[in-house]
């Protein structure tokens, strides 16, 4: 185990597969695979493992828990970093099966310097052309089968999904 640590490289590499399966099959799991949440420093071990499980490709980051309100209801000192996975970004306007998601929540985003500052620290760093998606500046909504979804950003322009 490395400093920071508390699973093993298996439990780690264990649960990240498992996150991936439960991703394919669109089921959401009552806990944390292998018993109780990660440390910090293990969740991003984890989430490094669901990519290698999942076999495809980065294409850049996400940045989660921006705000307050979302902060506390996940338990968190502050916001974290994902990854963007290139089978799950879509061109606006975008029309998506309902059924490719276990949960269609929608966070129309904007805040991206706490992810250049971040990175170094996880070994990583923003290159040209990744994407970035910066946390919600709104409150999430959810979206059920046959909704249209418009995120408007004014002179930025418009993003839109329907959920088929």
């Amino acid at each position: 185990m490395s400093a920071g640590t508390t699973l093993s490289r298996d439990a780690i590499e264990a649960a990240g597969a498992a996150l991936w399966r439960a991703w394919e099959a669109h089921v959401l799991l009552d806990e944390f695979p292998g018993g109780a949440p990660p440390c910090e420093a293990d969740g991003y071990a984890v989430q490094d493992a669901l990519i290698r499980a999942s076999g495809l490709a980065a294409v850049g980051w996400k940045i989660g828990a921006t705000n307050r309100a979302a902060q506390e209801l996940l338990s968190l000192p502050g916001p974290l970093s994902g990854r963007l996975l290139a089978p799950f970004c879509f061109d606006s306007p975008a029309e998506l099966s309902s059924g490719d998601f276990a949960v269609r929540a929608l966070e129309p985003e904007a805040a991206r310097a706490w992810l250049a500052n971040h990175l170094p620290a996880r070994g990583a760093h923003l290159c040209a052309g990744d994407l970035v998606t910066t946390g919600t500046c709104t409150p999430i909504r959810r979206a059920a089968p046959g909704d249209l979804v418009v995120a408007d950003f004014g002179a930025f322009g418009e993003a839109r999904a329907r959920f088929v």
